[in-house]
């Protein structure tokens, strides 16, 4: 019985090419269960890409500005950008915006180092829950781990970003020639934190962009780009089916 199936086997890997080998060899290492070491190594290597990643495209000019994460005003001024739209004062408007995401931009390069360590941080615990989670389950640790301290981090960096840009120099310029406008039209101007305005949609940005990132490891298996990282993602994906 032995005999007939080792013959079998050899004259199956005989007519194979060494292409349909190294399939076969993918196939059986994704199904292999990888080790408890092997789990965690290749979970940081994935968020640590997906990280690099994110940060290099919303950090990069233009990461905001054309793009979808594109910030416009906050949302208490919509009103106000409308009404200085409509008092031909749209070029101010666009400069205003512009500025918002210039410090979006570089406050997202400064992201990596909190991210960093909260990768150093996780536990066995941690990396099982992002392994067998949903599709974004290792940005949901991050936002349960580093979103206060990204915020702290951030505030400083971005209260720098937008005294760079002249975030609010040039609100000041939007403003001061639409507040007598807005005053006989019986229009309020609120106040708002530029500030932490940029510094939440920053962080909800980047949490969007690792999250698609992680999506694409686990999904698309030409994203994953070690081997270890086939492996343990295989042997998951597979998992749930």
């Amino acid at each position: 019985m032995i005999k007939p199936m080792v013959l079998g086997i050899t004259v199956f890997l005989a007519s194979c090419t060494a292409s349909d080998i190294k399939k076969v060899e993918n196939i059986v290492k994704q199904n292999l269960k990888p080790t408890t070491a092997e789990s965690i190594t290749a979970t940081k290597q994935a968020i640590e890409e997906g990280v690099k990643t994110g940060v290099s495209a919303l950090g990069a000019k233009n990461g905001f500005w054309q793009s979808s994460y594109r910030l416009l005003a906050p949302k208490e001024l919509q009103d106000t950008m409308a009404f200085a739209r409509n008092a031909g004062l749209g070029n101010y408007v666009d400069r205003f915006e512009k500025s918002l995401n210039r410090a979006a931009e570089q406050a997202a390069q400064a992201a990596t180092p909190v991210f960093v360590d909260a990768v150093k941080a996780m536990t066995v615990t941690d990396v099982v829950g992002i392994l067998s989670g949903p599709d974004n389950a290792a940005t949901k640790y991050f936002e349960s781990k580093s979103s206060d301290r990204l915020r702290t981090t951030f505030l400083p960096i971005v209260e720098k970003a937008t005294s760079k840009n002249e975030v609010s120099k040039l609100y000041k310029e939007l403003i001061q020639p639409l507040a007598p406008m807005a005053k006989l039209a019986g229009f309020n101007i609120p106040n708002v934190s530029l500030e932490e305005y940029v510094t939440q949609q920053t962080i909800s940005a980047l949490f969007v962009k690792i999250a698609d990132e992680e999506k694409k490891i686990r999904k698309n298996p030409a994203e994953r780009s070690t081997q270890l990282l086939k492996k343990v993602f295989g042997y998951y994906q597979n998992k749930k089916r």
